[in-house]
């Protein structure tokens, strides 16, 4: 997960509630802090609802791993980006991550409105990188809108549709 804000600690906390392991990247420590508060809000909703205990509160939350750095990121399958909706920003994040995950990891944006081949010219591996669109808030809407760029493989979309799935989300493929 790059990006700790509200809608990176929805998808960590999405992911974390349904036993997919997160590390949570961003450039500052408020940010992560942010990111981890948001989780943490959710996961207290459904404790004062009786719906989890604090045992399973506590065992979700460590499945997140707050970073500054891209430590572990050479082990992952997905990098899901949710940086500011800024191109330039977006990109830098993106290109920057690309260096650090394997050569098959497949990167995908949030973006809502900026265009996923736009995005891919700023990487060496545009063939794996996709929109991958959740929406707000994460944990209510059981929706992700996953879209494909215009050098794609058919890997990169089940991967992300996969990892939409194993969050519960219906996997809407564009």
């Amino acid at each position: 997960m790059l990006g700790a804000g509200i809608m990176g600690g929805g998808i960590a906390y999405q992911s974390a509630w349904k036993g997919v392991p997160v590390i949570m990247k961003d450039i500052n420590d408020k940010s992560l802090t942010l990111g981890m508060t948001e989780a943490a809000k959710l996961l207290n909703k459904q404790l004062e609802r009786g719906k989890i205990d604090g045992l399973k509160l506590a065992g979700v939350i460590s499945t997140i791993h707050p970073t500054l750095d891209y430590a572990g990121f050479d082990r992952v399958d997905v990098v899901v980006e949710a940086v500011v909706e800024n191109p330039k920003v977006k990109k830098a994040v993106l290109a920057e991550t690309e260096q650090k995950v394997r050569p098959d990891t497949v990167l995908a944006s949030n973006t809502s409105t900026i265009p996923i081949s736009e995005l891919a010219n700023a990487l060496e591996r545009p063939e794996n990188f996709c929109g991958m669109h959740f929406f707000n808030p994460v944990h209510r809407m059981p929706l992700v809108e996953i879209i494909r760029g215009e050098k794609k493989l058919r890997r990169n979309h089940r991967e992300s549709r996969r990892l939409g799935e194993q969050d519960g989300q219906n996997a809407d493929c564009g």
